[in-house]
């Protein structure tokens, strides 16, 4: 199988106790933090859990972009590093990323009058 690797922080699991007046307190956090290597079986979770965060996006085949800058998004990286010429992009990446940012409605309908050179 393929390495996989965590693109958000995965929150999974944790302690929690039942405070005085009933609520939940979270004593500690089972957390993957985003670029980190995973499994299946190190984030202890359903085939149905794991292919979840596969779809959508949380899990993917190829590693963060290594020089992310804070509040910047991994597909922004992709860009800047793309405009700037630094290096190389794995195309696989580049393929999902397009893919996962395409427009979401359709072309024109036969009926459109559509711009000659349009």
């Amino acid at each position: 199988m393929a390495k996989m690797y965590a693109w958000a922080t995965i929150y999974n699991g944790g302690e929690s106790k039942e405070g005085r007046d009933g609520r939940k307190i979270i004593m500690s956090r089972n957390v993957t933090e985003a670029g980190t290597e995973v499994t299946q079986a190190k984030l202890g979770i359903s085939k149905e859990e794991w292919d979840g965060l596969i779809a959508n996006g949380s899990v993917r085949s190829y590693p963060l972009p290594k020089d992310i800058r804070f509040g910047e998004s991994p597909a922004d990286a992709v860009v800047r590093k793309l405009t700037k010429g630094q290096g190389e992009v794995d195309p696989n990446m580049l393929m999902e990323m397009a893919l996962s940012h395409a427009p979401q409605g359709g072309g024109p309908d036969e009926d459109d009058d559509v711009p000659v050179g349009a």
